[in-house]
């Protein structure tokens, strides 16, 4: 058998730009879509077109789908031509490349119905097989992680400080502090399931990162306050600004968007870093 020496290859004639990795200004949302095929190798059309123009959803970057009961299916989005095969038994997260308006083909190869929930946030690309088959067959220990695999098919993974994640939270968690100077302590950022955005109504707000923090925490904030909100750090730890400078304190304006790093060692020693604004 021979190979060609220089493979042919095809590419587009101008980029796409898609919505992956941005911070949805409504929120986190989902919006579910359930499709009834009715034949072996139908097509259904997925156009959420009118739900964004309700701003019901301003834009779309993942799936969840638990397609356990389900048969094969082959998503493809439009414009950007991402095809994702999902086969019958699997369930989980899909990171979509997808333009706005968000429009979708999906192709059954068995008459079925089944529900899509398009989310509006970044998700990190994870699908496990209900029998096994297609899902994850193992998992390795990288940087700061720990793998007990006593139980293969329920293996436990932990993190410890410094993996620059806050222990792989991808998801976004809303916390809402409504007392008057509320503070964001180590234990929302601990306490979350998944990364913490927390909103605000306070004009003032003070950033406790305490001695639970060890490591670096993503966090993102938001004000509802009418006239923003001024965020402050307690006497143990200090902001640094997007220039790399120490400040007291830096101001919100409503309804802005501030990502903020917690960073600590578990001994007290604290910082607060501004990585972006939207």
């Amino acid at each position: 058998m021979s190979f060609p020496d220089a493979p042919s290859y095809g590419a587009s004639s101008q980029s796409r730009a898609t919505n992956n990795n941005k911070f949805p200004t409504e929120g986190p949302r989902v919006m579910q879509v359930r499709v009834d095929f009715t034949a072996a190798g139908q097509t259904a059309i997925i156009d959420l077109t009118i739900e964004q123009q309700q701003k019901q959803i301003s834009q779309v970057q993942g799936l969840w789908i638990n397609n356990t009961d389900g048969p094969d299916l082959l998503l493809v989005a439009e414009v950007t031509n991402q095809r994702i095969n999902i086969a019958a038994g699997a369930q989980g997260y899909i990171q979509l490349l997808s333009q706005n308006p968000p429009r979708f083909s999906v192709t059954s190869s068995a008459i079925a119905t089944v529900d899509f929930h398009f989310l509006n946030f970044p998700v990190i690309h994870a699908m496990t097989g209900a029998s096994g088959g297609g899902g994850i067959q193992s998992i390795v220990a990288g940087t700061n992680i720990t793998v007990d695999n006593t139980d293969p098919a329920n293996p436990v993974v932990s993190a410890s400080g410094g993996g620059g994640g806050g222990g792989g939270k991808v998801q976004y968690t809303s916390i809402l502090k409504t007392s008057a100077g509320a503070q964001i302590t180590d234990t929302d950022i601990n306490g979350a399931t998944f990364t913490p955005f927390i909103l605000t109504t306070q004009a003032a707000v003070t950033l406790v990162p305490g001695s639970g923090i060890n490591g670096n925490y993503l966090c993102l904030f938001q004000s509802y306050a009418a006239a923003g909100s001024t965020v402050s750090c307690d006497s143990g730890a200090y902001i640094i600004d997007q220039s790399g400078s120490a400040v007291g304190s830096i101001s919100v304006p409503q309804f802005q968007i501030v990502q903020l790093m917690f960073q600590g060692d578990g001994a007290g020693n604290n910082s607060v870093q501004v990585i972006a604004r939207y």
